[in-house]
């Protein structure tokens, strides 16, 4: 079998995990209010998403290796399954907890889709396949933008979650006919259990690895800070266009759907150019920066703008915001030693997943505090920043 077939699985069951972690942030000025909750608070459940991906990466690992890349990604879907069922509660214990079961499961997605891919994909298009793959996460961002504000209104939120949960279920039936081919090198012998996922050798072995790796490390702190200023971007765009400069929910989700739309041809560009010239620490450094000052412009971003000003600014926050990851956890897994491809990819991913979580918390203590969007995009511009400042530095030898 060629890369095509694992690159379509992983970024179709990708996408479809994806959608789930955007559904609190898209729909949030319609939801949190029902639960009687604020729309502010969106960026502390979004963070609730991370920390369920981050629970899988620390521990999962032996879930992959004892029942396939395929079969983990499968239960990922699972968990969003039952994580979508607790909506059905308008409170902030069941939005909260469905954040965390959707998050574990989206947390599959990384290191069993990057062990898969590595092994099926040519070195020569590596980074371009990589880059495909999480293109999915902003498609995943096109379709919530769009269809989840038109469900809502046309069939409810009960309707809208009850669709969720039929397509990710037939999702996960859906790939089951190449799950034995594709999962040929699991290890049913690899024990399960509480003890296996909760030991200290298990729980460490992706910091281990990262640490072992000046390469992984210096691509953790710059994934790190680029996480930063997406995740700001991705929780806050829509509420901050509809409760601060006053946009109607559907516009404000077709400006998000054109961020997305940009990310997936930034993705697969970038991908692109990056194997094409092999200059993937360039293009990266330029992506962070260009990434620092589109949060930057969204500081200084009022209602008199045209509504072209929006959709040119969603393009650019797209291309450069959203468009970076494939490229670290390709070079992740170049960088990791054999056989260790998952616990790299699940350290490097584990690190930006803490920015993912520290932005949008960080953006919502300050706009608590300051009820300034303005305060709170200006710093994560400058955190994001960093990243292309510690690109300017090669990492010393040894990985």
């Amino acid at each position: 079998m060629d890369w095509r077939t694992p690159l379509a699985v992983t970024m179709f069951i990708q996408t479809i995990l994806s959608l789930l972690s955007r559904v609190i942030p898209t729909i949030a000025p319609t939801l949190l209010p029902q639960a009687g909750l604020d729309p502010s608070l969106v960026g502390l459940f979004d963070a609730m998403n991370t920390i369920g991906a981050m629970i899988f990466l620390v521990a999962g690992t032996p879930l992959i290796r004892h029942s396939g890349n395929i079969r983990t990604l499968q239960i990922g879907l699972l968990l969003g399954v039952a994580g979508l069922g607790l909506l059905v509660f308008p409170f902030w214990l069941p939005i909260a907890l469905m954040n965390l079961l959707c998050g574990c499961g989206y947390g599959t997605s990384a290191p069993a889709g990057s062990d898969l891919l590595l092994r099926y994909s040519p070195a020569h298009r590596r980074t371009l396949i990589f880059s495909i793959k999480q293109a999915a996460v902003p498609l995943a961002g096109i379709v919530a933008g769009v269809a989840l504000p038109f469900f809502v209104a046309h069939t409810g939120l009960p309707g809208t979650i009850a669709i969720l949960m039929l397509v990710t279920l037939a999702s996960a039936l859906l790939v089951q006919p190449v799950r034995d081919k594709l999962d040929r090198d699991r290890d049913p012998r690899q024990p399960l259990g509480f003890n296996i996922f909760l030991s200290a050798g298990n729980l460490s072995a992706p910091f281990r690895c990262v640490a072992r790796s000046p390469r992984l490390v210096q691509m953790s702190f710059v994934a790190f800070c680029n996480s930063v200023g997406q995740g700001v971007i991705y929780a806050y765009l829509i509420t901050y266009l509809v409760a601060s400069l006053h946009f109607d929910l559907q516009v404000a989700g077709t400006i998000f759907a054109v961020l997305q739309v940009s990310g997936v041809v930034g993705r697969v560009l970038l991908g692109w150019l990056a194997d094409r010239f092999n200059a993937s620490m360039a293009i990266l450094r330029a992506s962070s920066l260009t990434s620092a000052l589109a949060v930057a412009a969204f500081a200084f971003s009022s209602a008199a703008w045209p509504p072209a000003a929006f959709i040119l600014l969603a393009s650019i926050s797209g291309l450069a915001c959203a468009s970076w990851a494939g490229i670290c956890l390709a070079e992740a897994a170049r960088a990791a030693l054999p056989g260790e491809v998952s616990e790299a990819t699940s350290g490097v991913t584990l690190v930006y997943y803490i920015g993912f979580v520290i932005g949008p918390v960080l953006f919502a203590g300050l706009l608590g505090l300051s009820d300034s969007y303005r305060l709170g995009l200006l710093i994560t511009a400058a955190l994001t920043a960093c990243g292309a400042l510690r690109l300017a530095v090669r990492p010393r030898q040894g990985g």
